[in-house]
């Protein structure tokens, strides 16, 4: 096997009975091969693995043919690193609320289908996910590293992971049931949609304000959260000289320009009495 050993021998391993699934497994954990339904073990072994066969090859074209295929393939990207280096329960709960909102991202184009297979939309949600726990803070993808180092297996206990996920739920209900209408223009943008989550959540009182110009006591109206959200559209379109066009256009990650966001995206849909 020129390249892709570990994964042959893993499988093979598996159907040998050598090792049990872990809890990463969320139907068949602590299963072995010998435990599952003949069904199950069918499907495991019809899966098609892709391969070339190297006739008459030497070992001199063996090491050519593994050097350039890693050669050309692709770097990856920082989610991609990020889901290679954290074996945590944190990271595959990310994984489950990207595949679970998958339908969300596709509704709304908010990244193409070239993004979503670079794992740009686990991304995203972990942003979201940081946001409901730790409240708003500077992005990029270096803070997003930490945290999944810190929000090891004992911070994001069961409960954690339960809280966060009813949270997001009612989240994504929000966006799609309320504010559906205006998310395939520039207001559906990852970086708004980001500022937008945070303004919901602050008004909801699901994330806690750090400051009185966040403190709201209700949402508006479906009707006037749309028509607001339609003059900050045009302000975007017609590229006002305003401080939220500006925030909107660069540095989009830093907390000063989310702050500016998240306040205008704010007053569109919650009200202060």
């Amino acid at each position: 096997i020129v390249d892709g050993q570990q994964r042959i021998r893993s499988i093979v391993e598996f159907a040998n009975n050598e090792f049990a699934l872990t809890s990463k497994s969320d139907k068949y954990s602590g299963m072995h091969y010998s435990d599952l339904s003949d069904d199950v073990q069918e499907a495991f072994l019809g899966y098609v693995i892709t391969a070339d066969q190297l006739l008459n090859a030497s070992d001199d074209d063996v090491i050519d043919i593994f050097a350039r295929l890693n050669s050309y393939t692709v770097a990856l990207n920082a989610a991609e690193k990020r889901h290679a280096q954290f074996q945590t329960e944190l990271k595959f709960f990310v994984r489950r609320m990207s595949v679970k909102y998958r339908w969300f991202i596709e509704k709304f184009g908010v990244f193409s289908t070239k993004q979503r297979f670079r794992m740009i939309d686990d991304e995203f949600f972990a942003e979201l996910i940081r946001l409901i726990i730790d409240g708003v803070q500077d992005g990029g993808s270096s803070r997003i590293d930490k945290f999944y180092e810190v929000m090891d297996d004992k911070k994001f206990t069961d409960v954690k992971m339960r809280d966060t996920e009813e949270v997001l739920d009612s989240l994504i209900q929000f966006l799609d049931n309320d504010l559906g209408v205006m998310l395939k223009g520039v207001i559906g943008k990852h970086y708004q949609l980001y500022a937008i989550s945070a303004a919901f959540l602050l008004i909801s009182k699901r994330i806690r304000s750090d400051t009185a110009e966040f403190e709201y006591q209700r949402l508006k109206s479906k009707g006037e959260m749309i028509e607001a959200l339609g003059l900050l559209e045009l302000d975007i379109n017609n590229e006002a000289a305003t401080e939220f066009v500006k925030a909107s256009s660069s540095s989009t990650q830093r907390i000063a320009s989310r702050r500016i966001r998240i306040k205008a995206f704010a007053d569109a849909i919650g009200e202060r009495e």
